[in-house]
């Protein structure tokens, strides 16, 4: 049988299955909610906005090509924005990746511990494991999550002059454009 054995398959969803049953009837969560913004979340859980900072911090790390991050420009912060204001089955969608990689996390890396309470190899590792695509739906998250960082990390303006852009003409009364009439 080629790639991932069925009988592995099982074993470890039976496991993974037990081991999510068990931490939600106990009430652990998964990851502590440290940290918060000040101004206040708007579709995201203390919890979520965590496991998205660690994630983002992934994806665009402090000190990368630029000296800034996801952390520096509040990636998760600006992402909880875009969610508050997204449809509402994308919201919880997301949201519910967030939580299958914070808890799923044994089954995508090595090692038992949660996404969140791993050091950056570990998260790798994980984020690694999720771009394998199997099933799947990993790999759409992988890409998802990949996506969604990227995005509000240019889509902010102390992002723009490493890029060497000097931000959008708009407003800046710099007369008429080539196709405009006199």
């Amino acid at each position: 049988m080629n790639g991932f054995p069925r009988r592995v398959f099982l074993k470890r969803s039976a496991w993974s299955l037990a081991a999510l049953s068990t931490a939600g009837a106990a009430g652990w969560t998964g990851c502590t909610p440290g940290e918060t913004p000040g101004e206040g979340l708007q579709i995201l859980s203390p919890r979520e906005y965590a496991i998205l900072r660690a994630v983002a911090g992934r994806f665009v790390p402090s000190g990368g090509p630029y000296d800034l991050g996801a952390e520096e420009v509040g990636v998760a912060l600006k992402l909880d924005r875009f969610l508050a204001s997204a449809d509402p089955e994308i919201a919880s969608n997301f949201r519910a990746g967030l939580w299958l990689l914070e808890l799923g996390a044994p089954i995508f890396g090595p090692g038992w511990s949660r996404f969140t309470a791993r050091d950056a190899a570990g998260q790798d590792a994980c984020l690694r494991g999720l771009l394998a695509g199997r099933p799947r739906i990993t790999l759409d998250l992988y890409d998802g999550f990949k996506r969604a960082s990227l995005f509000a990390f240019y889509d902010d303006d102390a992002v723009w002059p490493h890029l060497g852009y000097d931000g959008p003409w708009v407003g800046r009364g710099a007369g008429t454009n080539a196709g405009d009439s006199p």
